[in-house]
């Protein structure tokens, strides 16, 4: 069997309003997507031996991709990133495959939890296209099972 049934164009980042919830959106144009859970531990030297106590689980997703001007409904692109940052937004974020048979939603990587975009970089190189670069952090209760994706 193979270890690496699709690429990772099936991985996304989608967001949604985590007060009121509805329909995930997808943030669109992206050339980078990658997500990270850690966690600090602490050492405590006794003379029983080191005691290591793991700090809560935080995660991130990062994103880099060309701005698009005309995002649809359901899509998100640089400037509703600004305006969520800019807002303080509470978004709930997950790092997801989509769904590829016989590969279900969420089975390969789910990263998800409630959060807000804490950093937007604008990039406007002369003679290339405008590209952004933002990042989503979470913490508090982490999911990564896919039992309630939809």
């Amino acid at each position: 069997m193979a270890t690496n049934e699709f690429l990772g164009d099936n991985v996304v980042l989608q967001t949604r309003d985590a007060v009121t919830g509805g329909t995930w959106d997808t943030w669109v144009c992206a050339t980078t997507t990658s997500g990270t859970l850690s966690s600090s531990i602490a050492e405590l030297i006794t003379k029983c031996g080191t005691i290591q106590t793991p700090s809560n689980v935080t995660g991130s997703i990062n994103i880099s991709g060309a701005a698009n001007s005309t995002p649809t409904a359901g899509q998100v692109s640089l400037k509703a990133a600004i305006d969520y940052a800019v807002n303080k937004t509470l978004l709930e974020g997950r790092l997801v495959n989509l769904a590829v048979s016989p590969i279900g939603l969420g089975d390969v990587v789910l990263m998800k939890g409630d959060g807000y975009v804490s950093s937007v970089t604008a990039n406007a190189d002369a003679g290339n296209p405008l590209t952004f670069d933002a990042v989503f952090s979470f913490s508090g209760s982490i999911d990564t099972d896919e039992s309630d994706e939809s």
